[in-house]
């Protein structure tokens, strides 16, 4: 049998020389261990050859030759090697697997990219401008309806300023500037200078404050993640964007990795 000395696979004991062991009883792992079970179910015996400084073997793309540990089991020089190979189609021409006794995947490790400073207008990010537009029509909105309602509700603080239940000052609570002004103060958490009296402006306030909470929320939201975030200039999220990009990229020599790409 031939192992490679890979850890946790195979690997030297730690008191293995000054304990004067030999064979198999040198080495502990998982593969040693499964080799060992394997031996005394199927009842045989075996000698182990254990090396730090072969390779899994490549095919020579000249004569169809293996080199490396696929090598010496394609020409008969070991019946069985010991390690964690990755299966693939072209080395199963050579030789055989057992079951998969790991899965792994593969990563791409990517440098870090520089984070750009945030630009002057980065707060309009969080919303688009249909939404700004939008929220400032609805602004206007609202404001217009309240001035009006101010003008024709009995109830409210401009009548009453006609019939001169309140002073006059007091039935400009609600005109179309003040109402303008409570209504943005709305959307910075302000609250309104002036409240409604009547209930058609109380029911309209009250709605706009709901919406002015939703908005609220959902920008504060976006605007932390539109700050915090780092966008890579070219997305790369499989093995087929990479191949398929202008990135420099390295792997290890005779990876499998390099000929799948």
């Amino acid at each position: 049998l031939l192992a490679l000395q890979r850890d946790p696979w195979v690997r030297l004991k730690q008191h293995a020389d000054t304990e004067g062991l030999i064979g198999v009883e040198r080495y502990e792992g998982f593969l040693i261990d499964m080799l060992n079970l394997m031996a005394k179910r199927l009842n045989f015996t075996f000698t182990i050859d254990v090396r730090d400084n072969i390779t899994i073997g490549s095919q020579n793309e000249t004569d169809g030759s293996w080199d490396g540990m696929i090598g010496l089991l394609a020409r008969h020089e070991y019946d069985l090697a010991l390690d964690a190979v990755s299966t693939r189609s072209f080395r199963l021409q050579a030789v055989d697997f057992t079951e998969p006794i790991e899965m792994a995947g593969y990563y791409l490790i990517m440098r870090r990219p520089s984070r750009a400073a945030p630009g002057l207008l980065e707060f309009l990010n969080p919303f688009s401008y249909t939404v700004w537009v939008v929220m400032l029509c609805a602004n206007l909105g609202v404001a217009i309806l309240l001035a009006y309602n101010n003008c024709i509700n009995p109830n409210e603080w401009g009548r009453l300023a006609k019939r001169g239940e309140v002073e006059e000052e007091e039935g400009k609570n609600l005109n179309f500037l003040n109402s303008l002004w409570s209504v943005w103060g709305a959307y910075v958490a302000a609250g309104p200078e002036f409240l409604p009296r009547s209930f058609a402006g109380r029911t309209l306030a009250s709605l706009w404050f709901f919406v002015c909470l939703v908005a609220i929320s959902s920008y504060t939201a976006n605007l932390a993640a539109f700050l915090t975030k780092t966008n890579l200039d070219q997305q790369i999220s499989s093995l087929k964007d990479l191949a398929n990009s202008d990135y420099r990229f390295g792997a290890l020599e005779r990876n499998t990795i390099v000929k799948f790409l």
